[in-house]
């Protein structure tokens, strides 16, 4: 099956309109999936595994949900993830994910 990589590295500014419309311990509505929704509109079902956020990954799904790419997440959204869902004050912020293989 072939993915068509949206690009290698993403950039990914959290906006404080994406951080208001996140839900915590939502991997499909957190403020980064929110992020990746609005700056990349042809990824879809953006999610995480909270339990793999040490190390990643953040998965872009298309269309068809066997059909994604990962991302690794850097440390400062990871510590942005565990902040926002254990309800600790947090601010917009931007940081690059990694592609890497699954």
């Amino acid at each position: 099956m072939k993915i068509t990589i949206i690009q290698e590295d993403m950039k990914i500014t959290i906006i404080q309109e994406d951080i208001d419309n996140g839900k915590a311990g939502s991997a499909f509505h957190c403020p980064i999936s929110n992020a990746v929704n609005r700056l990349y509109p042809t990824a879809k079902n953006n999610s995480y595994e909270y339990q793999k956020a040490v190390t990643g990954p953040f998965w872009i799904r298309h269309g068809n949900l066997s059909q994604r790419e990962s991302y690794a997440l850097p440390e400062e959204a990871i510590k942005f993830i565990y902040n926002f869902d254990t309800g600790n004050y947090v601010e917009p912020i931007t940081f690059i994910a990694k592609r890497c293989e699954e």
